[in-house]
Order: C-alpha cells, then structure tokens, then sequence
C-alpha cells in the first residue's frame, strides 16, 4: 500500500509540471515509479539532484555563451 501511495503522490505532485509543459507524461509516470521504489527523502534527493545535472548540462551546450 506504501508504494502506491508514493506513486500517486508523486504523480499528483508532478503533474502541474505536466499541465504547463515543463516535463513530458513519461518524465511523471518515471518519477512516479522511482518515487515508490524509495524512501519519500530519498527519491526528493535524488529528484533534486537530477534536475540540477540537467540543469549544468544545459547550460553548458547553449551556443552562443
């Protein structure tokens, strides 16, 4: 029952990511899945983190800088 509900916070949480165009269907159901395999700090922390690699990433390939 834990993991479900992990999974349907999640994606609740996420989807006004979704609503906006911020993050595509499959990024929310990947978070969401993540989110029930891990502890709640855990998958934040690791939420978190990815979004700040991306972030690195990007700014790195921007032409122009």
């Amino acid at each position: 029952m834990e993991y479900f509900c992990n999974v349907l916070l999640t994606t609740v949480a996420f989807y006004l990511f979704f609503y906006i165009g911020a993050m595509g269907a499959g990024d929310v159901k990947l978070l969401g899945v993540c989110a029930g395999y891990f502890s709640g700090e855990s998958s934040l922390f690791s939420i978190f983190r990815a979004a700040i690699r991306s972030s690195f990433c990007t700014l790195q390939n921007v032409p122009g800088t």
